[in-house]
């Protein structure tokens, strides 16, 4: 009596189309598969299904061909019955591939249309010229979709694929979209009068405004937007511009003053260069977004400042709104972070392990190094950082405070030991668009009678950014919009002026300092020499 053999039937179809059918190709390939198994003495066809619909043949990517190649290897399958060899495969390689793997494990398959049974030698080889031919028809389907597509495009016409904002595709044209394209519009001009796709991203999270699905807007979300000639009625194939069928959102003029903005904007020194690689890079986190922080660099005239940057802010989400770290000045946070080390690399036996680690042979230079942080510079610049490596696990800064977590074994020498947390309070400052690190061993307490003053200097900093980003044009929009005097907002508008050292010396409660609020607004004009020798700091 002959063994039973074990068939699993796999069904596959290249395109979605019509697989929601009643009664659809994949169904026909199981029927036409399942009547030929039946008339196999011996043969029992397997109830698990293994339809592929949607799936190209061109590669071995396809949930249920994994899920079938599964069961062979848990020796589930004796036989794979399909319709067509083409429905297994249209690359030579990957048949090749799969073949090899079948036979070893004593699996055969067999073609239920084409009378092939891979068990013999010249079925083997009958289905070696099959997959040849079915290869050679898939790649000459590709080439006439290839050549149908660029005949398409040269035409004006959409070719299909994510819908672009600002359209809506309908009879595979594209029509306006009514409630994006004056968003489109919108963006196109404000990028001539603002050149940030991040403020223009801000900006329309802050009014409400979201993307598509109810998402936020970021700024490579706009930039791609910007780059798009889709928007002045044309289309793009291999590099080639041709006039489109669609209706044109913004006009040929407003497209190219946006090409000229771009055009002159300077460009800044990438954080990759060798000699400007971060110390803290991997490393520095944002406490109050939980993102990550990354190494940015801006050029003003022929002076580079470098910053770590919270990641919201980064992406011009909505969470950079609430995000109260967003920019430090990389500078000073690390020599702030080496002076948080210093306390606990001044073991002899850990600096030589140090030594060690970072491979440098000079002890006295790594000794020198980590007892004084400034010193810190005398080490190469791939030592500083595999030092930073070795000690450093994460940092963690927020409003109030650094947070360090130190490898405990680094630090102690001891196999198993607990990671060692430090934290430093330290204060945010927002002076003229820098962010100032004022650490302290203690918290700061503000007098009451200091607050009003603060607090209407901090509103006045938010009416200049409201102006610099555009979201007021003038005073008295402002004024308007407030319902505040024109006078009253012209007065409090000259606190936005006032010299850093003197909101610092607020801060630091400076009993010495002779401040009022209506003293504040009669100096905000001056230089700030003349308001810190006003208020007695000179």
């Amino acid at each position: 009596m002959n063994e039973m053999k074990r068939c699993a039937i796999y069904t596959r179809k290249s395109v979605e189309e019509g697989l929601d059918a009643e009664f659809n190709t994949l169904e026909a390939q199981r029927k036409y598969c399942e009547a030929y198994v039946a008339n196999q003495p011996g043969w029992l066809a397997l109830p698990e299904r293994y339809d592929d619909g949607g799936y190209s043949g061109g590669n071995m990517n396809r949930p249920a061909m994994k899920r079938l190649l599964e069961d062979v290897d848990a020796g589930k399958v004796d036989v794979i019955v399909v319709y067509k060899v083409d429905r297994l495969s249209r690359s030579i390689v990957d048949f090749a591939n799969l073949s090899a793997h079948l036979e070893e494990k004593g699996v055969s398959f067999v073609l239920v249309t084409q009378n092939i049974d891979t068990s013999t030698s010249m079925g083997r080889m009958q289905l070696n010229l099959l997959m040849t031919f079915a290869q050679f028809e898939r790649e000459m389907s590709s080439d006439r979709i290839r050549d149908k597509v660029a005949a398409m495009r040269q035409r004006g016409m959409w070719t299909g694929g994510p819908r672009p904002y600002g359209y809506t595709p309908k009879e595979r044209r594209l029509m306006v979209a009514p409630e994006e394209a004056p968003i489109v519009c919108r963006i196109f001009k404000d990028y001539v009068r603002l050149a940030s796709p991040l403020m223009i991203a801000r900006n329309l999270n802050a009014e409400g405004i979201p993307y598509r699905n109810g998402k936020p807007w970021a700024a490579k979300t706009i930039q791609h937007i910007l780059h798009n000639p889709l928007y002045i009625g044309k289309v793009t194939h291999k590099g080639e511009t041709f006039q489109g069928e669609h209706e044109a959102l913004i006009s040929e003029t407003l497209w190219q003053q946006a090409n000229d903005t771009r055009g002159v904007r300077v460009p800044v020194p990438s954080s990759r260069k060798p000699n400007v690689v971060p110390l803290l890079r991997g490393k520095l986190f944002c406490a109050s977004c939980r993102r990550p922080m990354h190494h940015s660099l801006h050029q003003r005239g022929k002076r580079t400042y470098r910053y770590y940057v919270c990641h919201s802010t980064c992406a011009g989400d909505l969470e950079s709104d609430r995000c109260k770290v967003s920019r430090l000045p990389a500078d000073l946070l690390e020599r702030k972070i080496c002076a948080l080390l210093q306390a606990e690399l001044k073991q002899p036996e850990l600096v030589a392990e140090v030594a060690r680690e970072s491979k440098n042979p000079n002890l006295k230079a790594v000794q020198r190094a980590v007892v004084n942080p400034v010193l810190m510079k005398e080490l190469p610049l791939g030592e500083r950082h595999r030092l930073m490596e070795l000690l450093v696990r994460r940092i963690e800064v927020s409003t109030e405070s650094v947070t360090l977590v130190l490898d405990g074994e680094a630090l102690t020498g001891e196999e198993g030991a607990e990671e060692v947390v430090k934290t430093l309070p330290l204060h945010l400052v927002q002076a003229s668009s820098q962010t100032t690190l004022t650490f302290k061993s203690e918290e700061i307490v503000i007098a009451p009678e200091t607050i009003p003053i603060l607090v209407a200097i901090q509103t006045a900093r938010k009416w200049k950014r409201w102006l610099i980003d555009g979201t007021i044009r003038s005073v008295y929009e402002l004024s308007q919009r407030l319902n505040y005097d024109k006078r009253y907002i012209q007065r409090r508008f000259k606190l936005a002026f006032i010299s850093p050292r003197i909101l610092l010396a607020l801060l630091n409660q400076n009993v010495s300092l002779k401040v009022s609020l209506r003293k504040l607004e009669d100096i905000a004009t001056l230089p700030w020499p003349e308001q810190e020798q006003a208020v007695g700091l000179l």
